[in-house]
This record gives structure tokens, C-alpha cells and sequence, in this order.
């Protein structure tokens, strides 16, 4: 004899559960700030920085979101910034580690030397360490100059039997500075 099996019972669909996608912070650090910083997630947030420290943009992202920061300083032709890590996607987790650096702009100063034939001939840009220079053609000071910044360059040596004279030898760095010439001639 066979026992006759019931149809199942009816079910009544049951919708998800409200679930909303978790969503994760995007922040980093900034040091240089303080002529004033506009930091963006391309298509999204914007925030200035005035000061150096720790940022966070205020809207959150889900987990897979591609994101890419940019730093754009007040004065362009003054500061210039570098973005670390500003290109990512969002993990499971709170993005921390984007750095942005800041600096002033600096230039170098250089030029050319002619006439010298003997040794010793030292340069000094605005009072600083003495640049040694051995023989005619390009040179170039070691330490840049930040923009808009004074320079004044000096024969603090000169070569033995000779005399040399500088042309072009001070004004203000708004680009690299080129055009410095030392002249030597014989005494």
C-alpha cells in the first residue's frame, strides 16, 4: 500500500534583507600646505588644505570603486605637488595612505666662463659656499634657489695672474637662470 504524499505547501516569496553596500573612507597626509592646497577626487569630493596633517575627503566610497586624487596648489607658479598612492581602488577597508608633498619651486643659477687659463677661480652665490671652476665653459651652482628668490653672484677667487669680472650677476629666480658670465682676462 502506498501512502499518499502531499503537494507542498505554498511558499510565500521573501525579499532580501535592506542590505546598503558598505562604503570606506579615502584620506591620506599633506606636508607643504601652507600657501593653500585644493585636493580632488576626480569626479567627486574637494577639499583645502591650509595647513600640514591628516585628510579625509567627506564622501565615503563602495568597496571597488576606482578613485584618483589630484593636488592643486593656490599658486602654480610658486608651489608645485606630488600625489603617492593617488590612484587606487577602494579595498574592504578605509584608504589611508595617500600622500601629497608640497614644495616651493626652486631654480638653479649657472652660466658660462671664458678667458680663464690659470687655476683658481671660485664663484659664491649670495654669500654662500665657493663653487671651484677649472676651466672655460657651462656652470652651475649646486643649491637651487627658491622662485622669486634673490640671487647675487661673485668672483671670491680669482686665478692667478688674472682678474675676472661677473655680468649678469643678480636679479630674481622666476626660472632657471642661464645667463650668468664670468670674463677673465690677463692682469
Amino acid at each position: 500500500m502506498t501512502t499518499p504524499v502531499s503537494p507542498p505547501a505554498p511558499t510565500t516569496p521573501v525579499d532580501p534583507p535592506n542590505t546598503v553596500a558598505p562604503t570606506y573612507t579615502l584620506g591620506g597626509s599633506i606636508s607643504g600646505a601652507e600657501g593653500g592646497v585644493t585636493l580632488q577626487v576626480l569626479g567627486g569630493d574637494s577639499i583645502r588644505m591650509t595647513t600640514d596633517g591628516q585628510f579625509k575627503f567627506p564622501t565615503q566610497l563602495r568597496a571597488g570603486v576606482t578613485y584618483r586624487v589630484t593636488a592643486m596648489p593656490t599658486d602654480l607658479s610658486k608651489t608645485t605637488c606630488t600625489v603617492g598612492n593617488g590612484l587606487g581602488t577602494i579595498g574592504d577597508t578605509d584608504t589611508t595612505n595617500i600622500s601629497v608633498v608640497c614644495a616651493t619651486r626652486t631654480y638653479r643659477v649657472g652660466g658660462s666662463v671664458s678667458g680663464l687659463v690659470g687655476m683658481g677661480l671660485k664663484l659664491q652665490i649670495n654669500a654662500g659656499d665657493d663653487l671651484a671652476i677649472n676651466g672655460n665653459g657651462r656652470f652651475e651652482f649646486p643649491d637651487p634657489i627658491a622662485v622669486g628668490g634673490n640671487y647675487t653672484v661673485k668672483v671670491s677667487a680669482n686665478p692667478e695672474g688674472q682678474g675676472c669680472k661677473v655680468e649678469n650677476g643678480a636679479g630674481q629666480s622666476w626660472a632657471s637662470v642661464t645667463n650668468v658670465a664670468v670674463s677673465c682676462s690677463e692682469l
